[in-house]
């Protein structure tokens, strides 16, 4: 979450293009780790890293939600397999 959350950061504060066209970016992550998250297989932690992405676009996006976190049921959140 700390690294995630480090790369949205800079992300965001960083102008990018050229000094007559610079653009702000911003980001959003979906973060999951194992074994904290059991899972049988790896297909499966990519799912649910997924669902945390679809929970932090959910949330406002340019936001880092880990799959654990209580917005990870966020309407928005993605459950099927084919959303890997």
């Amino acid at each position: 979450m700390q690294v995630a959350e480090r790369v949205r950061e800079s992300i965001a504060a960083h102008p990018f293009g050229n000094s007559e066209d610079r653009v702000r970016l911003t980001v959003s992550l979906g973060v999951t780790s194992y074994p904290a998250v059991p899972v049988s297989a790896p297909d499966e932690l990519i799912t649910q890293a997924d669902n945390a992405l679809y929970a932090a676009k959910g949330a406002g996006r340019n936001c880092v939600r880990h799959v654990s976190e209580p917005d990870h049921d966020h309407p928005a959140t993605r459950t099927d397999s084919a959303a890997a």
